[in-house]
C-alpha cells in the first residue's frame, strides 16, 4: 500500500475511534501528540489515561 493511502486509512481509523484502544493502535511508545488542552504529551500510556476520562 503506498504511503498516501496509509496515513488516509490511519486518519479514518482515529476519526471513529472510540476508544483508547483505537485511538493509540497505531502509535509507537514515543509518540508525541496535542490536544485541545495547551499543551503536549509524549507516549501511549499518558493518552489513554486521558482519553478514559472522555
Amino acid at each position: 500500500m503506498e504511503d498516501k493511502k496509509i496515513v488516509e486509512q490511519i486518519v479514518k481509523d482515529i476519526a471513529k475511534s472510540f476508544s483508547d484502544a483505537e485511538s493509540t493502535k497505531n502509535w509507537t511508545a514515543e509518540t508525541i501528540w496535542f490536544d485541545a488542552a495547551p499543551y503536549a504529551s509524549v507516549g501511549v500510556d499518558k493518552a489513554k489515561k486521558v482519553f478514559e476520562r472522555r
